[in-house]
């Protein structure tokens, strides 16, 4: 059985386009305290997926997490970071339009 299709906040298209990353939307993401105990018991990497909208102007919104790292801190600075970024508007043709897309990550923990 297929999971159901991700909705977008307002219809916008679902793409992967190569996005390039006007503001950065805050320092780097760090090892935390939190994540002491995952890596003594032996857990090197973390998943997260994150979803994300970009305006016509290039500003990010509808910032969810689809695969939570399991560390709450973590996921929230990760979202953090996301809703404070801009990108460069993405073109169709000659007019920007606003989409959604994905971004997945692996944090290294060693």
């Amino acid at each position: 059985m297929r999971p159901p299709p991700l909705k977008t906040p307002n219809g916008e298209p679902l793409l992967m386009p190569k996005l390039r990353v006007l503001e950065e939307g805050g320092s780097g993401i760090l090892f935390t305290p939190s994540m002491r105990p995952l890596h003594a018991r032996g857990i090197d990497r973390l998943f997260a997926t994150v979803f994300y909208c970009v305006d016509a102007k290039g500003a990010v919104y509808g910032v969810r997490m689809l695969r939570s790292t399991g560390v709450d801190v973590y996921d929230q600075d990760l979202a953090q970071r996301y809703e404070g970024m801009r990108f460069e508007p993405y073109r169709d043709g000659d007019h920007a339009v606003a989409f959604c897309t994905l971004d997945g990550h692996v944090i290294d923990l060693r």
